[in-house]
């Protein structure tokens, strides 16, 4: 429910900063969000704060723009945070900025992928790994890369919802299913 409402307000910003009057580029505001939602999670009583039902929403507002004003808010995205605030939403601000970032990465053309092995890849070997999946998706490609020793060996790739197991523990379990369905 929650990530639905991020999603509408992340397609309402959207739609404000693609019109003619847009006041910042979707790559600023982007960066302005994170800055905020950044600056509220470096300082918890922040975060209590805008949180607290306590608080009056005003007073949440008045605090809200002194930030922006030193991270530089355009006027769509103070408005965004202030509706966000009026409607009792800023906690979900980490999955609109989820939200935005994927419409941005559509709108660029741009898959993130990410890639889990059990140990470090190297540099020729990600670089292998992005450029394959370059060529499968014909997007460019921004690559996160985690470990997991469980894997025992190889990689397992999600792109979006798409998983790509090619682990050696995911080939042990077909092996032993296969094995299993012959005794």
């Amino acid at each position: 429910m929650s990530l639905a409402i991020a999603s509408r307000y992340a397609t309402a910003l959207a739609d404000v900063l693609s019109g003619d009057k847009a006041d910042a580029t979707p790559e600023a505001a982007l960066n302005q969000l994170r800055d905020f939602q950044g600056t509220i999670e470096a300082a918890p009583e922040l975060r209590t704060l805008f949180s607290a039902p306590s608080v009056d929403v005003e007073s949440k507002k008045r605090l809200a723009e002194t930030i922006g004003d030193r991270i530089g808010f355009s006027k769509s995205i103070r408005n965004l945070i202030f509706v966000m605030l009026d409607n009792r939403r800023i906690t979900l601000l980490p999955e609109l900025i989820t939200a935005f970032e994927k419409w941005f990465d559509e709108k660029q053309g741009i898959s993130r992928i990410s890639v889990t092995s059990s140990t470090a890849l190297l540099d020729d070997q990600r670089t292998s790994v992005i450029d394959k999946f370059q060529r499968l998706t014909g997007r460019e490609i921004h690559a996160s890369f985690h470990l997991d020793e469980a894997l025992l060996g190889g990689v397992v790739v999600r792109v979006g919802s798409k998983l790509y197991d090619g682990s050696v523990s995911a080939q042990l379990q077909v092996l032993d299913r296969a094995m299993s369905g012959r005794l």
